[in-house]
């Protein structure tokens, strides 16, 4: 699923989260360039992204997701072994929560 550059917020990223919970199988996001900002990523992290083993892809960059926001989505993907893209530049981000996805 790719949503790049829609001006995607908070609201809308809620509402994906629900049409996320019923793809088991999806493997690939792009939320790239939207406004989801800290709580739109933890809104798609614990309703969209939790249990996604299948996930191989994931871009979420330019959304100002914050600290809280990659520490729910490294959360989510705890369990996920096939992730081999994640992309998080321009997301007002430090080091240290990227070391849960070691």
């Amino acid at each position: 699923m790719y949503l790049f550059a829609n001006k995607i917020g908070p609201e809308g990223a809620k509402a994906i989260s629900e049409i996320l919970k019923n793809k088991a199988g999806l493997t690939c996001i792009g939320l790239s360039n939207n406004k989801l900002s800290k709580s739109g990523a933890v809104e798609i992290a614990k309703n969209g992204l939790m249990g996604k083993t299948n996930m191989v892809k994931i871009s979420i960059e330019n959304n100002g997701i914050g600290n809280e926001g990659l520490q729910e989505i490294a959360k989510a993907l705890r369990n996920c072994r096939m992730i081999q893209e994640i992309y998080l530049y321009n997301n007002e981000i430090d080091d240290e929560p990227l070391k849960e996805f070691t």
